[in-house]
Order: C-alpha cells, then structure tokens, then sequence
C-alpha cells in the first residue's frame, strides 16, 4: 500500500509538471516579462506577549501591459535583530517552513521572555527573487501592570478564637484601563476577603482599590507553623500575587505529677527538697502568653498542703511559649499509716486538661522500708532489671520474712532465685538499722525485679514487705514497682491505578502511599524508603512528585502522603514495591535495627494502534553529540496508520532533536505489523545537569502514541597537576639556566585518561604559595602544550599577611595539547622553616572545558634537602655551636671546666685526645638535645703536655686544644 501510493503521486507530479512546460510557451508570444517586485505579506496576529505571523509570498498576476508579477518564494529564514530587540525570544519557524527550498506559506512565532516588563523587537524577511524584495516589522508589547501596597501581608500572632485584619492596596501603575478578570484567595481557609473598594471591574491609570483581608486562626495542637495564603488577582494577560502570613497562638498548659514516695509517719516531706527539688514544673507547650491566674489547694484535712508565703507570687506569673516555672510550696506531713491521693489545680487562660498536679504518697511506720522503683520507658518485648533495696529506719532489728507482689502478673517478676538471701517464714532475714556497725550484720537488702513489657501503656503493681514479731505474721509498709511500656507502630498502604493508561502517558489519577503512625505511646521513626523490582515489570512508571524522606519522625497518631504518578513505559499490568524501613518492632531497643514494611503500587498500561520503543542515550559524555534511533511500531491487526507528524512536546527539549523530514515530505503509512525509525540526536544543553527527559508525541489519523527519550551524562574527567621536586636547596630557580644546573622546572600539566579535543584556547591559573616559602621570579615559561599561543602573563597578588597568589593566563590561536606541560612558572626557593614548601592551585579555568569537564587541582610540593632545612634550623636557634676551655691549666688546681653548646638536637660527640692522638677521655657519645653543657675535667688523669678536644655535633665541627703544666 506504502509503494502503490507513492507510485500514484509520483505519476500525478509528472503530468502537472507537464503542464506547466506547456503553459510558457503560450506566454512567451505575447511578450510579456515575468518577474517579481513585491516584498512578502505579513499577516499578524498578537496577544499577552505572544506574537504570531502567518508570511505569504504566492501572488500571481498582471501588473500591466507587459509585466507579470511571478512571486518567487523565500528560502532564507527571517532575520531577527538581537541588538536591537529587547526582552524578545528570537524567531521559531512552525513546521511549515523548510529551510533551502522556495517556500510559498509559512508561519512564525516570538514570545515576550518576562511578560511583567516591556518588550521590543525587530525583524526583517525578503523573498528568492533577483531583487530580494524585503520587508521590515516590529513587534512592542507594554505589560499592564498592578501594584500591591504592601506587597505581603503579616499578621504575626493572633489569638485563637480572635481575629485580626489588614488592608491591601491594588494600584494601577500604568497609562491605561486594566480589567480585573478574577481576585481571589489561594485557600481561603483562616483568610478571607471581607471587603474591596470599591468594588470594581476596570482600574482606570493610577486608580486604586483597597481590599481589607481578615485572618481568624483556627486550633492546630500537632502544628505550631504559620498560617500561609495568598491573594491572587488576574488581569487579561498577567498574574500578581499577594502573600500573608500569620501565626495562631494559643498558650497550653502541662503541669506535673508528685509522687512523694515513701515517708515515715512523723516526719515531713516538701517539693522544694531533695529528691523532688526544684518542684512542680509548669511548661506551656503552646506558642502564646501562659498566665498562671490561681491555684486550688488540696483537701485541708489530708495530709498535702501549700505553704501560703510561698505560693503567693506563683499568681499572676507570666510564661513563655515552651518555657516553664516551677511551684515550690507543697508538703505532705503524715498522721497516720497507709496511701494518700490528692491535687492541686491550676487556674490560667489556657485550654486543656492537664491543669492539675496529682499529689501522691505512702506513710509507714518506722521499721523495714523501700523506696519506689520505676523501669522508665521500655520498648515492649525488651527486659529490663533493677533492685528494690529494703532497710531498717527504727532502733531494733526486724525480722523480715517475705516479699511479694500483690498479684501475679507477667510483666512484673520478684526474682528470688537471683537474690543472694530471700526471707522466708522458715528462714528469715534479720535487718538490722541503718547505724550498726557490726560485721556480718545486714543493713540493708537487695531483692531484684524484673520488668518485660507484653502490651503498651503505664503498668505499676504493689510490692509488699512481710515481718514476724514474736510470731505473728504483718505487713507493714508497701510500695510499687512502676514501667511505661511503648511501642511505634506503622499502617502503611499502597495504591492501585485502577483506570488502565496508554503508554508513555500520565495517568488522570494521582495516587499516594501513605503511611500512618498510629501508636498511642511513641512517635515513629522512619529511616528511609526505598523503591524495588516484583516479578512484573514497571520500575520507571511510578514517578514520586516528592523525593523520598529519610531519617524522620512521623509523631503518635500522625500521617505521611507521598504523591505518586503512574506513566507506563510498557503495556500489560506494571507493579513496585515500595520498602518502609522503621522502628516499629518489638524487643530490645537498637538504634542500628529497623523492620520494613513493604506496599504496591500497581497499574495496567496498553496501547491502541501506534507504539513506540522509549529510547535511551546511557552514561555520554557533556559536550558530544550522540545519536539514536526512535522505532514506531503498528501494533494492530486490522488498522493502517497515516503518520501525520511527530515532535517533542514536553521536557529538555533543547536537548533532544529528532529527524522527522521523512514524514513531511514523505506519506508514511504504516500497515499492521509495520515498524518506522527516525533518528535522534541527543546534545546536552545545560552543563550542571546529569539527567535529560522529553516527551515525543506521534500523530496519525487513528491513533497518537508518546515516547520517552531519556539521557543520562556525565563529565569529563580533568586534573591540573603541579610537579613535585625533591632535594630542593634555597635558591634554587624553577626555570632553567646555563650557568645555574642545581636549577629544576616546576611545570603545570593538563592529564585526563578520557578527555577529547575541546578546542582549548584559553585559560586561567591562579597559584597559592607561602611568602617564606617562594619568591617569584617575574617569568613564566610556556610549555609544549601551548608553545606556539600569542599571549601568556601573570600578575603577583598579595593574599593576606602569610600567602601570595600568582594569577597566570594564557590565550592562544592553536588547541592546549592534553598531557603536555602546560606552563612553568618561575619561582626562588627561600631559606624557610620547613622542610616541605607547598604549592596550591587556588583555581582553575579553561573556559571551553569549564561546562564539560570535572576539575581535579592537584597541589605541587618541594622537598628541601637535609642539608638545606638544617642551614635555616641553624639560623634561627636561639644558640651557637661552641665549645670552650682554658688554654692553660695548672695541675695543681686539682680540675677545671669544659662547656660546649648544642645548637639543634642531634648526635653529639665531645672527646680529649693527647698530643699523639690516643684517646684520653670520651665526654659526650650520644644524642643531646638542643641546650648548654658542662663537663668536669679530672686532671688526675692527666700529666703535663698538649691536649686536643674534639666536637662533632649535627653540621658542627671544631677542634680547641688546652696546655696541662705540673
């Protein structure tokens, strides 16, 4: 079918062209002359900065007597002055326009690049004809343009339960009428428009209106953000948006409970001592005032009370939002024998109802006696185990002959078995008070408890002490063993696309996966959430709209939504998994474990007739062209496709080129079963980015179909490398000289193992040295890889007080040469501290590379010599090498004394020989440290005669000789 039909326009071509040979023939006896005198027709057509021209060139009549004018068409694109245009995209020819052939009708658009401000333009377009027949236009588009005064609203913090309002002045700063087509709030949730005047529909030049805004904030406990909405007004061609903001405040009051414990009768107990000290906390958890306004005592006949002096300023007491104060006046003063509940309440101008502080206690006779043991918070499924230690506050011993809870349960358990002794009735333990000093004798008794949460929430159980007093059988005092077991927990679900979807489309529906923390007792933990493969395909088609949080604590009773849209890239049914690791686990905390939770996101792709095979340019280079092919298939049984056009609609689309001359000059008609290609070409535009996507969208007479071509790139790899120089000495040049061979050069060099020819013909170095370290020789030498450039200079800049910087750039006719020495620039080693000088490259460019390559600076160092670094260690020693004696000593002076200095730490050798070399005396063979010494000499050892000393110590030598005389 594809071959019959272009058989059949080829024959219809051939008798038209046919034609048109006979027709001159006839018009050249008449005489007339056929030319063409008249520039193209523009046909525009313009609005909100958008600018269409439909260019005709096809007028075919007679001037006059002897002249016929033959439009010739136009071949050449139309001319845009970027000079003298402003704010103006250039030119972009519709598909109808083919460039190098006569073209008779085409179209063009240009586009206002910021369409807030004015814009110019100027064009020109001529025609094939001999004459080129020309016309110029232009294009000027003026924005309408609103002012708001102020430009954002903000309401800062307003009550609960209150309102606030602000006005918005909307001006027209223009010289003419702006019509108002919609004015509005984004939300309209806490803001809302009370009024507008006045009330109008066109804003004349320098006209305002003023909209008066009121914001009622409304009670959010889980959030403590401001309150955002914005005020939206639009106008034929533009958008101007209005900010406000504000933050609803509301004060919450949290105060604490007292637990006094265990104390015995007759003695007393306040919340400003220690273990309860500093007292009750009041904290206001809200973000408003909290005012303390009274409080409401305990019952006057309890054993709780406040103590009225020190109450009283806790009235009126003003806290801020997360701040808190501390109420220090109440006491608990037992009568009488047993367990006490009372309360104190708290009146303020906060909501909730945690106002109260419950008072609790035991009394108990002085005898045997433990204190409370609370476990704290523990994860259900961890143990956890701590003691109850039981003394003896009266003056007798007591026998102590049980300890027990008050109920069996499986989360409490009294371990006797771990117990070093454990009173029975058979065998009990006698506590002796607490101020006996005797051995052997117990003070005190420790009984372990073990605490395994199975169910969340508070859980306390009393433990009972048992006594025997002559026989009978007591308990005299009791306390509790207390726990918070908690537990995150997770509900997690995930989404099906229920509509079935072409391929390479996006489907109507959004969906989600949502995650929800429904624990009562702890807050979720969310380590990360990571997408995997299932045995059906469709690890590209769900696109999240949001990256994937990490390491985030989704609170008690909270949720998270991640917005996903689903594009197949393939036919039949899609799926992923999406893995959830978190911390709702059970068993013993560890902050390196986390469970996973895994949900599906499923879907169904499908084609109808066309479809295509996505394409992928994987891992090329920045700054390459590469090119592909894009297969279009018929995927039908029954059904021919006439390919009409195909282009790129969405995504980089400067990126992206596809070859598609074939279908506009060609009818491509595909038959079922029948496959298409065109080429691709793929050319990253934008230097920082790795990864490309566009959208190409097939158009036929049946069917459209899309494809998704898809890039990823990556950078050359590129290090400018200084040399390292070993056995460097001072003054040494890094240039070369006749008369100086110690000289070595220290050259840069351009090294990459992948780099193709960028065409390099400029640069900038900038070099970082110490001021002690070098001193530059005012040259730089060009290496081969630049050998033949016309400009190479450098300038000496002073960093701060210890660095210089040397600015070094290049510019040349000819490409840098890759792996060749680059530049040697020329630098006099000083005499400096250390023994390694260290050269930086501060910074680098080389302009054509800069988009294309990924930079590695590779620092340069010079290695002093031994010799070198010891000359300056010599200079800068606060000592001398020396060594000095008496020249003449007399023997009977019975001895005398030898020093010598040791300038740098060292080997040190100090010996005496006599007149004929034997060795008399060794003073010094070892290692010495930088100091002055003093050596005795015995002149027992000595008769008379002519003495030698010799000292070798690091660079030092020196011989001194002294006279011995009887």
């Amino acid at each position: 079918m594809f071959s019959k039909l272009k058989s059949w326009f080829k024959s219809l071509h051939l008798q038209i062209l046919a034609t048109l040979i006979i027709l001159p023939s006839t018009i050249l006896v008449s005489q007339i002359d056929t030319v063409d005198i008249l520039p193209p027709v523009l046909w525009p057509n313009s609005g909100c900065g958008e600018f269409a021209y439909v260019v005709t060139e096809n007028r075919n009549f007679q001037l006059n007597a002897d002249t016929f004018n033959l439009d010739a068409g136009i071949s050449n694109e139309p001319i845009f002055y970027d000079s003298l245009s402003k704010n103006l995209s250039k030119i972009k020819l519709n598909s109808d326009f083919i460039p190098g052939k006569k073209n008779y009708r085409f179209s063009f658009t240009m586009s206002v690049i910021d369409k807030y401000k004015e814009a110019f333009g100027l064009f020109a377009l001529y025609d094939a004809s001999p004459n080129n027949n020309f016309i110029f236009d232009s294009v000027r588009y003026v924005p309408e343009l609103l002012e708001f005064s102020p430009m954002n609203l903000s309401y800062g913090n307003v009550f609960i339960g209150n309102s606030a309002q602000l006005e918005s002045k909307l001006t027209n700063i223009t010289d003419s009428t702006i019509e108002i087509k919609e004015l509005r709030l984004a939300n309209s949730t806490v803001f809302k428009i009370v009024s507008i005047e006045p009330d109008i529909r066109f804003i004349e030049p320098k006209e305002s209106i003023i909209i008066k805004i009121e914001y009622s904030p409304i009670e959010n406990p889980n959030s403590y953000d401001y309150d955002f909405d914005s005020l939206i007004v639009k106008t034929n061609c533009l958008e101007f948006v209005s900010e406000m903001f504000g933050t609803g405040v509301k004060p919450y009051i949290q105060v604490d409970d007292i637990d006094f414990g265990a104390i015995p009768i007759g003695s007393k107990l306040c919340n400003d001592e220690q273990p309860l000290a500093p007292g009750v906390r009041i904290y206001n958890q809200g973000n408003g005032h909290l005012i303390i306004k009274d409080y409401i005592p305990p019952d006057i006949d309890g054993p709780f009370y406040v103590l009225e002096t020190m109450a009283s300023p806790i009235k009126g007491r003003v806290v801020m939002p997360t701040s808190e104060i501390y109420f220090k006046s109440i006491c608990f003063e037992p009568t009488q024998q047993g367990e006490f509940f009372d309360e104190v309440v708290f009146r303020s101008n906060a909501t909730g109802t945690d106002s109260i502080c419950k008072l609790r206690a035991i009394a108990y006779f002085p005898g045997v006696h433990f204190l409370a043991v609370n476990f704290g918070s523990l994860r259900v499924g961890d143990t956890l185990e701590k003691f109850i230690v039981i003394r003896n506050d009266s003056d007798a011993p007591i026998d102590l002959t049980n300890v027990f809870l008050d109920k069996a349960t499986t989360e409490f358990k009294i371990l006797s078995q771990k117990a070093a002794l454990f009173p029975t009735a058979n065998n009990p333990v006698t506590i002796y008070p607490k101020s006996t000093q005797e051995p052997g004798k117990i003070t005190e008794l420790l009984i372990p408890v073990q605490y395994m949460p199975i169910n969340e929430g508070y859980l306390e159980i009393r433990i009972n002490l048992e006594i025997s007093r002559q026989g009978v059988q007591s308990i005299p005092m009791f306390n509790y063993v207390r726990g918070n077991a908690y537990l995150p927990k997770l509900f997690a679900k995930g989404y099906n696309f229920a509509e079935r979807t072409p391929v390479n489309n996006v489907s109507s529906d959004t969906g989600f996966v949502y995650l929800h923390s429904f624990s009562q007792t702890a807050d979720l933990r969310i380590k990360k959430i990571e997408v995997e493969k299932t045995e059906f395909p469709g690890i590209n088609d769900f696109i999240f709209t949001f990256a994937f949080p990490r390491d985030i604590v989704l609170y008690r009773n909270s949720s998270l939504r991640l917005p996903v849209i689903f594009r197949p890239e393939g036919a039949g049914h899609r799926s992923i998994k999406v893995v959830i690791y978190h911390d709702a686990y059970k068993g013993k905390t560890d902050p390196l474990r986390y469970d996973t939770t895994i949900v599906y996101l499923t879907g169904e792709g499908y084609n109808k007739v066309l479809a295509f095979e996505n394409l992928l340019f994987d891992n090329v280079f920045h700054c390459t062209e590469s090119t592909g092919k894009l297969k279009l298939s018929n995927i039908s049984t029954d059904k021919e496709a006439f390919i009409m056009d195909m282009k790129i609609i969405s995504g980089d689309i400067d990126a992206f080129e596809i070859d598609v001359e074939e279908i506009y000059t060609e009818f491509v008609i595909l038959q079922p079963g029948e496959s298409f290609e065109v080429n691709v070409t793929f050319k990253p535009d934008i230097y920082y980015k790795n990864n490309f996507e566009s959208v190409v969208r097939v158009f036929s007479d049946v069917d459209t179909a899309t494809a998704i071509l898809k890039a990823t790139t990556r950078k050359y790899d590129l290090a400018v490398k200084l040399d390292t120089l070993n056995n460097v000495i001072p003054g040494m040049l890094t240039l070369l000289r006749e008369k100086l061979p110690m000289n070595r050069e220290f050259p840069i060099s351009l090294v990459s193992d992948n780099l193709a020819d960028l065409g390099i013909r400029k640069f900038d170095i900038t070099l970082k040295f110490g001021k002690n370290d070098l001193r530059y020789f005012d040259q730089v030498e060009p290496g081969l890889g630049i050998i033949d450039w016309h400009t190479l200079d450098a300038q000496l800049i002073q960093f701060d007080d210890k660095y210089n910087l040397l600015h070094i750039w290049g510019e040349g006719d000819s490409d840098l040469i890759i792996g060749e020495d680059v530049i040697k620039p020329g630098f006099i080693v000083m005499l400096g501290d250390s023994g390694t000088i260290n050269v930086e490259i501060h910074d680098a460019t080389f302009y054509t590379a800069d988009s294309c390559a990924v930079y590695t600076l590779n620092p340069g160092q010079m290695h002093m010599s031994y010799c070198g670094s010891h000359i300056r260690n010599l200079i800068i020693s606060n000592l001398v090498y020396g060594i000095w004696a008496e020249q003449i000593i007399s023997k009977n002076s019975g001895g005398t004394e030898l020093n010598y200095n040791v300038a740098i730490e060292s080997h040190t050798q100090v010996r005496i020989y006599n007149s004929t070399g034997v060795l008399v005396e060794t003073v010094a063979d070892n290692i010495l440290k930088k100091g002055s010494y003093t050596h005795q000499i015995d002149l027992a050892k000595y008769s008379g005669g002519m003495y030698f000393v010799t000292m070798n110590s690091g660079p030092y030598t020196a011989v001194r000789k002294f006279f011995v005389i009887n």
